[in-house]
Order: C-alpha cells, then structure tokens, then sequence
C-alpha cells in the first residue's frame, strides 16, 4: 500500500511537469519568435529611415520576390537592395517610415506571414501614377512571408500595395 501511495504521489507530481514541457515550451518558442520578429519589422524601418539600403536589404533571403507599389516585380536580394538604392537616393531620400505590426500568423513551424501597415512622409515625389495623397502621407499594406533558417527570420517574399481613398460616386462629384 505504502508504494502504491508512492507511486501515486511521483504521478501527481510528474503530470504538471509533463504539461509544462508539453505546453510552456512551445509558447516560450512563440514569444521568442513573435519578439523577432518584431526586432525584424523594427530594423527595417529604422535602416529605411538611414536610407541604407544595405541595412533594409539584411532579412531578405536571396532570392526573395518583391512586388513594388507599382505592381513592378523584382527576384532576388541584389535586385531588392539596388531597388532600394535608387530610391533612397532619389524620391524616398530623407524620407520617414513607421511600420505598423498589424497581424503575424504562423503558417506552418518556421513558416509565417506578416501584415503591416506602412505611412510614409517627408518624400520627394510620387512614383509614376500613384497620387499624392493631400496630407503628405503615403499609406500602404504589406504583406510579408517569413521563413526561419538557422535560428533567423528571413523575408522570402514582399508584397507592397498603396492604400488609395475610397472614392464613392457621390465623392467623385
């Protein structure tokens, strides 16, 4: 009977230890990976605020595929930086960007799509055919996919739409 109660209590304290492994664990994994992603979306606004184009060009992979706000379509990190370069250097330079983390979801393990909300201001110009909103502040979404390879958050693909005013036919008027 004595080992009977033994084993009973050795149970009663093991189950909770079983759940922590089974459930804690993970969800530490999910912070740490919420947190760098966040780290991600934080160094490329900071490194598009520098205009380094370099630096906003780091978390891509190296063949990433990348859709402008003007639908135009690049492959690959040397395109996506030297993209980057020209328009630091031209219409966004000096320009300021805050990112906003709208939503992360885990696709599959070390797979997850980002959204953002994106404002733009301080520009020089507009790229051909997207207008210049009155307030000065271009608006766009983003779409983001993450893949993690050896421990790191890498963008394998970058989908950037602008957001334009909903014009209704009474607005219009």
């Amino acid at each position: 009977m004595i080992l009977l109660r033994r084993a009973f209590a050795a149970v009663l304290i093991l189950i909770p230890v079983l759940l922590w492994t089974a459930f804690a664990q993970p969800a530490l994994a999910a912070d740490e990976d919420s947190a760098a992603i966040a780290k991600l979306v934080q160094d490329q606004a900071s490194a598009w605020n520098a205009g380094d184009a370099h630096a906003f060009s780091a978390d891509v992979a190296e063949d990433v595929a990348f859709v402008n706000v003007m639908g135009t379509s690049f492959r690959g990190k040397a395109a996506f930086e030297k993209q980057h370069a020209r328009i630091f250097a031209t219409i966004y330079k000096g320009s300021h960007l805050v990112l906003h983390l709208d939503r992360t979801e885990t696709l599959a393990p070390g797979v997850a799509y980002i959204e953002l909300g994106i404002e733009l201001s301080g520009y020089h110009g507009m790229p051909p055919g997207i207008p210049n909103p009155p307030d000065g502040v271009m608006r766009t979404r983003m779409l983001q996919v993450l893949k993690k390879v050896d421990g790191k958050w890498t963008i394998e693909a970058f989908y950037n739409v602008n957001v334009l005013p909903i014009t209704t036919p009474a607005a219009a008027k």
